[in-house]
């Protein structure tokens, strides 16, 4: 079996990576859920990556969860994680994208900082679509 190096783990070509135990499965939200567990393992908060992925959390959720944290950039990393996952579904789903609900939570957050997070988010998935994609497609797999 060829395996390929990914930065959170090894990715095999059924889409497994150890980092992520194949456990984390579900349907089209997975590509939401991927990009924000990555985004969420980024940012430093590996055990929360692990939770999103487990209980296939919502952004609804993910903003629920951040508004509780006394961080100083608590609002900020819940925007790039939000905004990570609905990209990734985009990139996964363009024809059935919508921005909402994430956008408008996500301008909750940041306010005029909205565009530099979003851009920061497009950056992140981007450089990992890889291990985006194989979570996701794991999930689907299972």
């Amino acid at each position: 079996m060829t395996r390929s190096r990914v930065e959170f783990g090894e990715v095999d070509r059924c889409g497994h990576c150890s980092a992520f135990q194949p456990s984390y499965l579900g349907a089209m939200a997975n590509f939401f859920t991927a990009g924000a567990a990555v985004a969420c393992r980024r940012r430093g908060y590996l055990r929360l990556g692990d939770l999103i992925l487990d209980e296939q959390f919502t952004a609804q959720r993910v903003t629920r969860l951040f508004e509780t944290s006394a961080s100083k950039s608590a609002k900020a990393d819940a925007a790039l994680i939000i905004f990570a996952g609905s990209i990734a579904r985009y990139r996964a789903q363009p024809t059935d994208w919508s921005p909402e609900p994430e956008a408008s939570l996500v301008r909750g957050l940041v306010g005029d900082d909205f565009d530099a997070i979003r851009n920061s988010a497009a950056k992140l998935v981007h450089l990992h679509w890889h291990l985006i994609e194989a979570l996701a497609q794991g999930a689907e797999a299972a």
